[in-house]
């Protein structure tokens, strides 16, 4: 699906840094709507948006055109689950900033920088990186939303199962 969003001159920065960070280890042409999907996949693993929203020193500004404002219009080639996942984080920022409401362009910028951070900066990888048991965990709580109630207690057992076949195979 075609995702259109006005985007701030930080998030056109961002998303050159990030297409020469994704550049190193995917062959082939690299479109906005990769750069954005595989942001967007690695910025889940972010626990503290506040902290992503606050650092104004870890990727340094420099090469902007503008320092304020000024948006670009982007279009980019994302799937409709992706599309969907950010018009959802759009709504739940505000609980963790200190903004009453976010913009879908202000969305994608946190989402790119982000992915940025985490794989740039030591400080976000460690908070990016999860034990196998918390992976889990939101494995677990995520499938049980789809899954009938009934059918709980399979469910746990084969995650149970399937982490031990895992923990077993790795060591």
């Amino acid at each position: 699906m075609e995702f259109q969003v006005r985007v701030s001159s930080e998030c056109l920065l961002y998303l050159t840094l990030l297409k020469e960070l994704y550049s190193k280890d995917t062959s082939g042409n690299i479109t906005r709507g990769l750069i954005i999907t595989r942001a967007f996949e690695e910025s889940q693993a972010v626990t503290n948006w506040l902290e992503i929203y606050e650092d104004k020193h870890s990727i340094p500004l420099n090469d902007l055109e503008y320092k304020q404002g000024y948006g670009t219009k982007i279009k980019a080639e994302i799937s409709d689950s992706v599309n969907r996942a950010i018009r959802d984080l759009k709504l739940e920022l505000p609980k963790y900033l200190p903004t009453r409401s976010v913009t879908i362009g202000v969305t994608v910028r946190l989402i790119c920088k982000a992915a940025l951070l985490l794989n740039m900066n030591e400080k976000y990888k460690i908070s990016a990186s999860r034990s196998l048991d918390e992976e889990f965990q939101i494995l677990e709580k995520e499938l049980k939303e789809l899954v009938a109630p009934i059918n709980h207690e399979k469910l746990e057992n084969i995650l149970l199962k399937s982490k031990y076949n895992i923990q077993s195979n790795v060591k």
